[in-house]
């Protein structure tokens, strides 16, 4: 996840007010906000997201696909232990 931020200040009735951009350097996409703590919520929910596991299962091993690693045929799984599973290609 990468994003191009820009900020700029305006005045808005009277009272200075902080105004937000991101775009994503790879698609081009733009999002626009009107006030730091909308952009805040916005990346703050991107980040949530990009971190929830990602699950795939074969052979009914469940193996989280944002830390598993093809190691020689196995598949080596990075938790407060590492295990190695066997991928039915031994």
């Amino acid at each position: 996840m990468a994003y191009l931020v820009r900020l700029w200040q305006v005045n808005s009735e009277g009272q200075p007010a902080w105004h937000a951009s991101l775009e994503d350097p790879h698609t081009g996409e733009r999002r626009g906000f009107a006030d730091l703590p909308s952009l805040f919520a916005f990346l703050e929910k991107q980040v949530r997201v990009a971190s929830e596991p990602a699950w795939r299962v074969s052979d009914s091993t469940r193996v989280r696909t944002g830390d598993a690693r093809a190691v020689g045929g196995c598949t080596r799984v990075e938790s407060e232990s590492v295990k190695e599973v066997d991928d039915g290609r031994n």
